[in-house]
């Protein structure tokens, strides 16, 4: 069976160190044929240690991109790769070994597989990191184990399953992008959208299982550092909101086919965002917020989500709450 190569698309702004940890747990997991991509988004600190690092290595690369934030940097990466199948990695996280071979077992098993993704670690701690963050993300999910079917051969381990999580997309990201790998032609020119605040890897992954079957590794293998790495960007509630309208109405609400079946579930969520725009636009006397929903759900389900709105307010009702 012929080796199933990976390119390694590693985005870096401003930490050098971390990015240094991320390329060395991406090597641990890398074969022959494999490459790396590192892409600088004008960093306004040094990475000379980075470049001369890449350079010594014959399957790093060092790019120095203009200031573009995080999806136009990933964008770059998927410009360059040249292998079938691209692994993303962010800067702060780091990969056990043992995660790109199940992501191979994954694509030999079945080459027509959209995206992979793994388990993973994380936490508020970095020295506290837990397992199983796939269950942990928002409840408002299936059992992926229930949801998905087992792939063959099931000897392997750890247990891999495959299936259609579109619609499990649209109550909870299930994927930490730092986990993810995809199929370079399948996902037939999805990219990072550029200037999305929050929730481009929600958006990019939605993307993807709208394509088509998705792969679940049922094992954490992968360490994701958070808030206690000091993050690149603070988004607030608002924004964060106001970003999952958009992907909602940019993903499912453009589809007619899965409206048909599953609009109920749909306006439930989306009048669920909607509803924590409306809350914080009324008491904080921001109606910029509502000017910015208006332009993102258009006029008729603007004033439609408004009445609906004022009603719950009334009734005293809370949004609930989405790891998205």
């Amino acid at each position: 069976m012929a080796t199933i190569n990976l390119s390694i698309i590693i985005p870096s702004y401003n930490r050098p160190e971390l990015a240094m940890r991320a390329i060395k747990s991406a090597q641990a997991n890398m074969l022959e044929g494999d490459e790396l991509w590192l892409i600088n988004d004008g960093s306004t600190v040094s990475y000379q240690s980075i470049q001369n690092y890449c350079l010594q290595q014959p399957q790093l690369n060092y790019v120095l991109a203009q200031n573009g934030g995080v999806s136009s940097a990933r964008n770059i990466g998927l410009s360059k790769a040249n292998c079938n199948f691209i692994a993303f990695l962010d800067d702060d996280d780091e990969w056990l070994d043992g995660h790109l071979a199940a992501h191979r077992r994954a694509y030999a098993a079945n080459p027509t597989l959209i995206a992979t993704f793994s388990n993973f670690y994380d936490g508020t701690d970095d020295n506290n990191l837990k397992p199983n963050g796939v269950s942990r993300w928002s409840s408002h999910k299936r059992d992926l184990r229930t949801a998905l079917t087992p792939m063959k051969p099931k000897n392997n381990l750890p247990t891999i399953y495959e299936g259609n999580l579109y619609y499990d997309q649209l109550l909870a990201d299930h994927m930490s992008l730092s986990a993810l790998s995809v199929n370079k032609h399948l996902i037939a020119g999805n990219i990072f959208e550029v200037g999305l605040k929050r929730n481009q890897s929600w958006l990019f992954s939605s993307r993807c299982c709208q394509k088509g079957s998705i792969a679940f590794i049922d094992a954490s293998l992968v360490l994701q550092h958070s808030p206690g790495v000091v993050r690149a960007t603070n988004i607030s509630a608002e924004e964060t909101m106001l970003s999952r309208l958009y992907v909602m109405e940019k993903v499912w609400g453009r589809d007619d086919a899965f409206l048909e079946h599953h609009n109920n579930a749909f306006i439930q969520w989306y009048f669920n965002d909607f509803y924590g725009v409306f809350r914080s636009a009324i008491s904080l006397l921001k109606p910029k917020l509502l000017w910015r929903a208006y332009r993102i759900i258009g006029l008729k389900t603007f004033f439609k989500f408004s009445a609906k709105a004022i009603w719950a307010i009334l009734k005293r009702q809370k949004p609930i709450y989405r790891n998205a």
